[in-house]
């Protein structure tokens, strides 16, 4: 059984590192006497379309990781406004449950609702996390 990487023709492998049954560095001696290294971690990034660049700026939309950051930075702001005094009294209700995105909170805010009615929007989410209906 061949272990990963392989060692490139023409080059010895001089020292292995592991932990567990995964590699996570090897160095090389190269053909013409320097040596290399290969790093798992190195691999894993610049192997990964999430992570390559190319583009050294903060504008990248056509890069999967760009937009993973733009979305959490999205979701950070709404915590940070969700909560502020009046912010329901500017927008009303059900932005604010939108804002917060969480439909059970809303419900918890709800008034007028009787025991059994709180307990099955509020308690009782079905499998999806969505209130039973």
């Amino acid at each position: 059984m061949r272990s990963y990487p392989e060692t490139p023709p023409g080059w010895t492998e001089l020292r292995r590192r592991r932990i567990g049954p995964f590699t996570t560095h090897v160095t090389y001696r190269r053909g013409d006497g320097g040596t290399a290294e290969w790093r798992s971690r190195a691999h894993r990034k610049h192997a990964s379309l999430l992570s390559r660049g190319g583009h050294s700026g903060w504008w990248a939309p056509r890069h999967a990781s760009w937009w993973i950051a733009v979305l959490f930075i999205s979701g950070s702001a709404c915590f940070v406004v969700g909560p502020f005094p009046g912010f329901v009294q500017l927008v009303g209700a059900g932005a604010d449950a939108v804002v917060l995105f969480n439909a059970s909170t809303y419900d918890a805010l709800r008034s007028g609702l009787s025991t059994p009615q709180e307990n099955r929007l509020i308690r009782a989410p079905d499998v999806s996390g969505a209130p039973a209906s």
